[in-house]
């Protein structure tokens, strides 16, 4: 599944243990208005203008979407319009993986929910999707969770790509396609920007020979993504991304990776 999308400010993340000491970022931009759910009310509506959500787990580690009404595909907004609430099941096992979702509806009224495997509420205050209802969505993004691998990964301007780093410092590398080699591509590393961070990550892109073909640069104005390096090339249809931490990147744990 592939987007053509625009980066988009404001991310909604799920806090998860890790044996590395995982530090998830979380969102410094408030919605402008929020609402409480009406659990007699279909979740996603043909009123719903966009979507985030952050799903993750101590296997997993994070990952991110998000989009505009028009950004998603007709199987999506199938999908999403299946969304159930539930009432939640009052335990809660460890090692779960868990989401948030915040939707938007057109007057800019932001409804919060939370989603977990097996339905568990754990300390969430937050109403419940029922997962089996979203599970069907999730399955069909292929975003890229932190401790997982992506085979190749293509642009898609909608997901937050996780990437992880140990305390010992990780180098990641990432096969990339691009189908349409002459159009300029970006890629961005976001929630890196704090000073124990953004010294101590660097990422670039080599051609197939092993020539590097772009390098990461700082993030002149940062913003609410908090984004800390970034590239852009063209006329590269095949490639690998290097992105490297160090022992210093600190705290240890999860960022993410745009790319458009």
């Amino acid at each position: 599944m592939t987007h053509s999308c625009v980066l988009l400010l404001s991310i909604f993340l799920l806090a998860s243990a890790c044996s590395e000491s995982m530090s998830t970022p979380t969102s410094t931009e408030a919605p402008t208005t929020t609402a409480s759910a009406n659990s007699s009310e279909a979740p996603w509506t043909t009123a719903s203008a966009h979507l985030e959500l952050t799903c993750g787990g101590y296997f997993e580690g994070s990952m991110g979407f998000q989009a505009d009404r028009s950004q998603l595909t007709q199987d999506e907004l199938t999908l999403l319009a299946q969304l159930k609430t539930t009432t939640g099941v009052s335990s809660c096992p460890t090692d779960l993986l868990g989401c948030d979702i915040s939707i938007t509806d057109g007057e800019g009224v932001v409804t919060t929910y939370g989603a977990t495997a097996g339905d568990y509420l754990c300390s969430s205050n937050s109403p419940r999707l029922a997962y089996d209802s979203l599970k069907p969505f999730l399955d069909g993004v292929k975003c890229k969770y932190a401790k997982g691998t992506a085979d190749v990964l293509e642009p898609d301007g909608c997901c937050l790509n996780g990437m992880f780093s140990s305390s010992n410092g990780t180098t990641t590398n990432i096969n990339i396609s691009v189908p349409a080699q002459d159009a300029t591509h970006k890629i961005t590393l976001l929630h890196c920007a704090s000073a124990n961070r953004l010294p101590n990550i660097s990422m670039r892109l080599l051609a197939p020979d092993g020539t590097t073909v772009a390098n990461g640069a700082p993030v002149a104005d940062p913003g609410s993504d908090e984004a800390c390096v970034q590239m852009e090339f063209t006329n590269l249809s095949q490639g690998t991304l290097v992105v490297a931490t160090t022992s210093s990147f600190l705290p240890a744990g999860d960022f993410f990776l745009k790319f458009e």
